[in-house]
């Protein structure tokens, strides 16, 4: 959620299938986790509130069930032209570097890595 401009007031949880064991999605305040990370690695901590944070992430051309992400810039970006793409990619302040096999690189940030 952290790429988000607007953090959601509710959150929601499904699981379709049971896991047989374990399962459990654990919930943390982030403003406790911040005050503990700042106590332990203040360097670390002062490092991401100066510089920020940068989201790097490759995207095939077509969806892909079985990679983790899933779906392709096509589908992402709704489009097959890679100019719309682009200018689509830059309204949601995300810059794009196409690849020789049709994917694309894209790149968010910087961005707060500390919001308040």
């Amino acid at each position: 959620m952290v790429q988000l401009p607007e953090f959601p007031s509710k959150l929601f949880f499904f699981c379709e299938v049971e896991p047989g064991s374990g399962g459990e999605t654990p919930i943390v305040l982030s403003h406790i986790v911040y005050e503990r990370m700042k106590e332990r690695h203040p360097e670390f901590v002062g490092r991401l509130e100066e510089h920020g944070l940068v989201y790097t992430r490759v995207l095939l051309e077509d969806d892909d069930p079985l990679s983790p992400i899933g779906r392709g810039w096509k589908s992402t970006l709704s489009t097959e032209d890679k100019s719309v793409a682009g200018q689509r990619a830059a309204k949601l302040g995300m810059k794009l570097e196409w690849l020789k096999d049709g994917a694309v690189k894209t790149i968010w940030g910087p961005m707060p890595a500390i919001k308040e």
